[in-house]
């Protein structure tokens, strides 16, 4: 899932860094600061932040964001919940940041990738001759 943004043998290879990742999948939901995460890992919050960019590569916020948008395209895949409801479930504060988030990492916004769901699920439909669409 977040292996497109961050290598797991990276993750794997500094425990810091693991112990971070499963905390982020454990309180995605909750309100997660760089503050909290670094004394979490034991870090000055500063020396935190350069470590985690330089061995992953990305800094820890778009990690989290990015984390966020993968667990909201499952919610979005998964249920019928209303844009906003998935947006507070994955631990966002607001919708504009959601979205913005949301189509910077999939190039789609919210509505356009839960419409293109939708229409990957749905049977082909056919029009018979005179006949009103009929689903085969």
């Amino acid at each position: 899932m977040i292996d497109d943004l961050v290598s797991p043998e990276v993750i794997d290879y500094y425990p810091p860094l693991k112990r971070v990742c499963q905390y982020v999948e454990m309180n995605y939901k909750d309100k997660i600061t760089l503050t909290t995460v670094s004394d979490f890992a034991g870090f000055e919050r500063s020396y935190f932040s350069s470590y985690f960019s330089t061995k992953t590569g990305v800094t820890f916020t778009e990690y989290l964001r990015h984390y966020r948008i993968m667990k909201s395209k499952e919610l979005i895949e998964s249920s019928d919940h209303t844009m906003i409801y998935v947006c507070h479930e994955v631990g966002f504060n607001d919708y504009h940041s959601f979205y913005r988030s949301f189509k910077v990492f999939t190039d789609m916004t919210p509505i356009e990738y839960k419409k293109s769901v939708i229409d990957s699920m749905n049977p082909i439909t056919y029009v018979l001759k005179g006949t009103p669409a009929e689903t085969l």
